[in-house]
């Protein structure tokens, strides 16, 4: 509104001769944009703002349309503004973007008005692109957010707790299953959609965590208007007033119903494999009938059925016979007589699945319309699945459950046909033993080996699988002991074992080692009988066997490719993911993980250019690269494609992780040669770190794929910390590490001077020494920026030494000058405590300085005195035997003794300025420097009060008697002129006598 009523000043004394100078000059002064146009638009005057700031001279301007220089898309706009201001004389104001004199476009904010009698427009602008550029950043920036959260599936909520006023993401509501905006958001109508089952514990959850001050997170199940259900993970925190008044609570969410499936399907799939590998146990110790009752057993609960039934089908397929019931399906009561044998045509609509050779489900068995009555004394059939054994083109089995309380399912029928199927395949194995004993023909086709013996042990009969497998002929065995056999792996308690049990029992199976014609050791699934003859004696043994030297290869095979790459030989993601759990549990509580996601830049082209023959081979070399860096204790895997897993248990932390993904990017950068190309690939890698961005392995490996998603988002050829300031704090440090090492011998160090003051008359009687760093780029480091990575890189002792040289030389300087300091102090660092040699090292440099011992103060930590008492009591002594005075600072924040202090060469004793700070606000802290007080003056040692910043403080410190004080209300630390300048400032033309030289 002001540069309207500017415009209505210029329009009124444009006219008027008098204020013609006014005007001239307020165009020629201003830094608005000025402009005078006819109602055609054409400019008649503008000011030289137009050439300063968008390079127009108003001469190339004046006769000249102010519409042919806006912009083609805003040029309908401004023309009916302009419109709009010649028909009424309308004030307008919008924005366009306006050329300028060099092409480049600029947003300018216009305020424009026409003279109702002339007809002219007088307008003023100003350039907002910077503006424009900000909003229109900000709108990619709210996009991108909402973009990042439906690709995520990750949703984000609000809870103003005082109004109970709840905002939802559009990712929320499409995880709710509505669309953006359709319901209206609210607690009430957010437990509302929550899965009945869950919904008081869920409630309960949020309502504890805001009482009790913890994070919010639970996984609950809820139901959508369609009826079905989906698992969302939920987390969030409360922000709470001074008062601990709950005010909002910020959290997310996120569909988890795959990994719930997934998990689901994984511990089906392991109780399926359980009852897969028990039943063949099992049944060698059953009949026909209990090995399929045991077989229905374990499906009914695989599948939580109730019901379970088995027939067989006869070769024609016409008929079928009835094999068992489940114990379950009779202790329920189930009654029916049937008849052995029955033809098709009688059986029930479960019978489906033999005329259909295709698994079957029937949902409601009642409601079906080709269901069949049952039988008296049959239990009520609710619900069925009926699954066929195939052999062939031939159903052998069906295999029946029934009357699940869900509806059945793609699992369940899986469950099912393998159970049936081994079933099946067992109870052939069985009629097949028992047809042995008659059948030469099958002894002498089975693919087992078989060795019958007499009552004494001598081989009476072996099949042809028995010559393949141990390499004898029969020739060569008959008449002989299995003896011969023997591996030697198997001590005589076991072979006594094995026959005490067929004593027993009349048969022993088992796995055992046996020797081949060649000598080759093979182990082999053996099952030996005792058959009788009509009197009841032992008459014959038979042995049945199966070489398992093939399978157990196969079996290690598998279990090698179950858990490393095919191609790499790297683990793969079972096997990774295997010791990711077992490094946590290692971890947990006291140790450290990082999880490196690394994935090739632009592998895709490579593969579509050179085929993936040769991208095999790089991927095979980039694996190579890779591992050269790794430790024993790290784990490399090929999750698939290109991208890689790097588990590192030993170098966990930021730092080290930081230098070795460099270390990764740099090595799988050198060029490599692929079928007679050299090529260049690039990585980019994320980390998470454990424990601090996940407690578990889902959370690492999420967290290390966002953070190598923002790697290739932000640069390729680059590494992301889930963490960004880790990324950015491990680059830092590399940067500041290499650049401190040589700080030294580059002059970068500088010495700032902090004075002590004696209380009891304001003399300065000395000054504290503060390294500083100065820094080419980063300018003045203060020392808790660098002091902590000097000691963690080992150039502390250097800069320390550095240190105490300098100071010693300022003082001297300060002597030549006619200004007589009595002391200066110099803080030590723990490892120059360490230091056989510092004694000889502080005497030399007083003495190159010509300095009288005792004007060196040497400051050391209270907690540094504690690490080991001993040592330090002796290095003390040595340098208080050269002259030096020896002063404890940050006293009252570890945890020495009076006894301890008793015992040190100490001069003085400085009270830490955290106690300082609360005087005057903390009665405790007043208690503790007072106590403190009185301690060193029991111990006959000078006070020095750190950190006095008002004169509150300094009252209580003089009242105290504390001796000297330092601080802000003093000086804050300065170089050595402006400390002197400073302090000359501070005092009276006569008070000079207080001071010494000053």
């Amino acid at each position: 509104m002001e540069s309207v009523k500017q415009l209505g000043i210029v329009a009124d004394i444009d006219g008027e001769v008098a204020g013609r100078q006014d005007v001239d000059r307020f165009f020629s002064l201003s830094l608005q944009l000025l402009l005078i146009a006819d109602k055609n638009g054409r400019i008649r005057r503008c000011n030289p703002a137009w050439r300063e700031q968008l390079g127009w001279s108003p001469e190339a301007l004046i006769g000249r349309s102010f519409l042919e220089f806006v912009h083609p898309d805003d040029l309908l706009a401004t023309q009916a503004e302009t419109t709009k201001l010649s028909a009424g004389g309308a004030t307008s104001q919008f924005v366009n973007r306006y050329r300028r004199g060099d092409g480049e476009w600029r947003s300018l904010a216009w305020s424009a008005v026409a003279a109702p009698d002339t007809g002219r427009i007088y307008a003023i602008a100003h350039d907002v692109t910077l503006q424009e550029q900000a909003t229109q950043a900000l709108r990619a920036n709210e996009q991108r957010l909402r973009d990042a959260e439906r690709l995520g599936g990750l949703g984000s909520w609000e809870l103003d707790l005082k109004t109970e006023q709840l905002f939802w993401s559009d990712q929320i509501y499409r995880l709710l299953g509505h669309e953006p905006g359709k319901i209206e958001p609210s607690y009430h109508s957010f437990l509302d959609l929550v899965h009945p089952e869950d919904r008081e514990a869920v409630d309960r959850a949020f309502q504890t965590s805001v009482a009790q001050h913890h994070p919010y997170a639970i996984a609950h199940r809820i139901q959508l208007t369609d009826g079905s259900v989906k698992w969302l993970n939920e987390y969030a925190e409360t922000q709470y007033a001074d008062d601990g008044t709950p005010l909002r609570s910020i959290g997310t969410v996120q569909d988890i119903t795959e990994q719930q499936h997934n998990r689901l399907m994984l511990a089906v799939k392991a109780r399926r494999d359980e009852a897969l590998l028990a039943l063949p146990r099992i049944a060698d110790d059953l009949d026909e009938l209990a090995m399929l009752q045991h077989a229905l057993a374990l499906a009914e609960d695989l599948t939580e059925s109730e019901i379970g039934f088995a027939h067989f089908v006869n070769n024609d397929q016409t008929s079928v016979e009835f094999a068992a019931w489940s114990l379950r399906t009779l202790d329920a009561g189930c009654q029916v007589n049937h008849n052995m044998h029955y033809p098709l045509q009688q059986a029930g609509l479960w019978a489906d699945a033999l005329r259909r050779r295709t698994p079957m489900i029937i949902g409601d068995y009642p409601a079906h319309p080709h269901a069949k009555g049952l039988p008296t004394g049959h239990i009520a059939l609710k619900r069925a699945l009926v699954v066929p054994v195939l052999d062939g083109n031939q159903v052998t089995m069906l295999f029946g459950l029934g009357n699940k309380v869900t509806d059945y399912d793609r699992i369940d029928i899986e469950s099912a046909q393998l159970l049936a199927n081994e079933a099946w395949r067992l109870a052939q194995q069985m009629r097949s033993l028992a047809k042995l004993k008659l059948a030469d023909q099958v002894l002498a086709e089975t693919p087992q080996g078989v060795a019958i013996t007499d009552a004494d042990g001598a081989l009476v009969r072996v099949n042809t699988a028995f010559t393949r497998i141990t390499g004898f002929s029969a020739d060569e065995v008959l008449g002989q002991n299995p003896r011969l056999l023997k591996s030697g792996m198997h001590d005589s308690a076991f072979y006594r074992a094995i026959w005490s049990e067929i004593a027993q029992h009349g048969s022993w199976r088992g796995e055992l080692w046996n020797r081949r014609k060649n000598g080759e050791l093979y182990p082999q699934w053996l099952s030996i009988s005792a058959v009788h003859d009509p009197n009841g004696e032992v008459g014959h043994y038979v042995g049945l066997f199966t070489d398992l030297s093939e399978s157990k290869q196969a079996q290690e095979k598998i279990d090698y490719l179950s858990h490393h790459d095919a191609l790499t030989g790297l683990a793969n993601r079972a096997l990774f993911n295997e010791r990711l759990e077992h490094a946590l549990t290692r971890a947990s509580g006291k140790g450290h993980l990082a999880l490196l996601n690394l994935d090739l830049d632009r592998f895709k082209q490579v593969n579509d250019t050179l085929g993936h023959q040769d991208g095999d081979q790089l991927l095979i070399e980039m694996a190579r690269r890779i591992r050269s860096e790794l430790l024993p204790s790290d784990t490399l895997a090929r999750l698939g494609g290109d991208e890689f897993a790097l588990l590192l248990e030993e170098r966990a932390k930021a730092a080290p992780v930081a230098a070795l993904a460099r270390e990764l990017l740099t090595r799988i950068a050198k060029p490599v040669t692929v079928a007679d190309r050299e090529l260049v690939v690039t990585a980019s890698i994320g980390i998470s770190l454990y424990p601090a961005d996940g407690s578990d392995a889902d959370s690492l490996a999420r967290q290390a794929s966002q953070a190598l998603g923002a790697a290739k988002r932000l640069s390729r050829n680059s590494f992301q910390f889930f963490d960004r300031s880790l990324t950015e704090g491990a680059l830092e440090r590399l940067i500041t590490e290499h650049a401190l090492r040589g700080a030294v011998t580059r002059n970068e160090l500088r010495l700032q001077y902090q004075p002590q003051v004696r209380l009891s008359d304001g003399a300065l009687v000395g000054v504290e020494a503060l390294v500083r760093w100065q820094h080419p780029d980063l300018g003045l480091v203060p020392p808790g920026q660098f002091i902590p990575l000097a000691e963690d890189i080992g150039v502390i002792s250097e800069i320390g030494t550095w240190v105490i040289a300098a100071a010693c030389q300022q003082l001297a300087d300060w002597d030549r000058q006619g200004l007589h300091l009595p002391r200066i102090a110099v803080n030590l660092s723990a490892r120059q405590l360490d230091e056989v040699a510092l004694p000889a090292t502080i005497a030399t440099t007083l003495q190159a300085f010509t300095l009288q011992p005792e004007r060196l103060e040497l400051e050391v930590t209270e907690s540094m005195l504690m690490r080991n008492p001993d040592a330090a009591r002796a290095l003390l002594s040595e340098l208080k035997r050269l002259g030096t005075r020896i002063s404890i600072d940050d006293f009252g924040t570890g945890y020495s003794s009076l006894a301890m202090l008793r015992i040190l060469p100490l001069d003085q004793l400085k009270i830490d300025q955290s106690f300082v700070r609360d005087i005057g606000a903390d009665d405790n802290d007043e208690a503790i420097v007072r106590t403190i007080i009185a301690m060193a003056r029991t111990l006959g040692l000078e006070t020095v009060a750190e950190g006095v910043e008002d004169a509150e403080q300094l009252a209580f410190l003089s009242h105290e008697q504390v001796d000297l004080g330092q601080g802000y209300h003093f000086a804050k630390p300065l170089p050595a002129d402006d400390l002197l300048t400073h302090w000359r400032e501070r005092l009276s033309p006569n008070s000079a006598a207080r001071t010494g030289a000053f």
